[in-house]
């Protein structure tokens, strides 16, 4: 197949995890896996040749020969052809068969390529981890004056609000959320992020974390001060020490408050995501003492 521009390439087994996976960590890979011999393979490609470029190198298309790389074709369990796949950090995360029409096509990288909003949101959240919310809140502002209607804006935006503790602009955001898709992921984290919200309340009613703290050293059988701890560092999203205090709650005496720690560290693991490695470490742990 002809290469017309710098973002098409042909692939195969020997660089495929080099121009594929690793280059998927910088740039969406869309991987078109096709054969000479395929009619509609030949009348895919150059629609989606046209439609990467289209794009000015927000994706990149990769060409996969199935029959020079059968160990490809198997890896991504293709079972008919064309098959097309997009690659993003790694992960699958959209894919269709077959010859579809150039404006569907378009509608699938616009459903699944980073946009300039994407670019903020991403930004703010690395910014509110190193330097904080008042680093963080331009990116926000910027997505959402790209895209009002930005999931991953409102959310981001919501966790300022959390961190500043400001319930009525985290109700704002979770509402607009709940307004656009009351079911979707971020819907649902930005209520965990209310629940957290409630930690705050906890932790000051206790005196803060310092105060906590020194009850915690002056006596360790204080659980009423350990659990307060645990929910000032669940505030601050310091989720490790958070879920390490909680647990030790839970470990000297599973019911205290009604259960409020274990209660606490599940609304975390849904809040940091289930497939987390230190979720994954915790539940394992909380487990122990069901």
């Amino acid at each position: 197949m002809p290469q017309p521009n710098a973002l098409t390439r042909d692939v195969g087994d020997a660089d495929f995890d080099v121009e594929v996976i690793e280059r998927s960590h910088e740039v969406p890979v869309l991987v078109d896996f096709w054969a000479a011999w395929c009619g509609p393979c030949r009348a895919l490609g150059p629609m989606l040749e046209q439609a990467v470029a289209e794009l000015q190198g927000k994706v990149e298309l990769v060409k996969i020969d199935t029959e020079a790389n059968p160990g490809l074709a198997q890896r991504y369990r293709i079972m008919s052809i064309p098959a097309v796949k997009l690659l993003h950090r790694g992960n699958v995360v959209g894919e269709f068969v077959g010859a579809l029409p150039l404006g569907q096509i378009r509608q699938f990288l616009r459903n699944h390529v980073p946009s300039e909003a994407d670019a903020h949101v991403e930004q703010a959240m690395l910014l509110l981890q190193t330097e904080g919310p008042d680093a963080a809140r331009s990116e926000v502002e910027q997505a959402l004056a790209l895209d009002p209607d930005h999931a991953g804006a409102h959310l981001a935006a919501a966790r300022l609000a959390l961190r500043e503790g400001d319930a009525a602009a985290l109700d704002r955001h979770i509402e607009a959320l709940e307004d656009r898709d009351p079911t979707s992921d971020e819907a649902t984290t930005a209520l965990r992020l209310r629940e957290v919200l409630g930690f705050g309340q906890v932790c000051d009613e206790a005196g803060g974390p310092d105060t906590c703290r020194q009850r915690v050293a002056a006596d360790e059988r204080d659980l009423d001060a350990r659990y307060a701890l645990g929910c000032c560092l669940a505030a601050r999203e310091q989720y490790r020490d958070a879920l390490e205090t909680l647990l030790e709650v839970v470990r000297r005496n599973n019911k205290h408050r009604d259960g409020a720690a274990r209660k606490a560290m599940v609304t975390l693991f849904d809040l940091i995501g289930r497939r987390d490695d230190l979720v994954d470490e915790y539940v394992r742990q909380l487990q122990i003492y069901a």
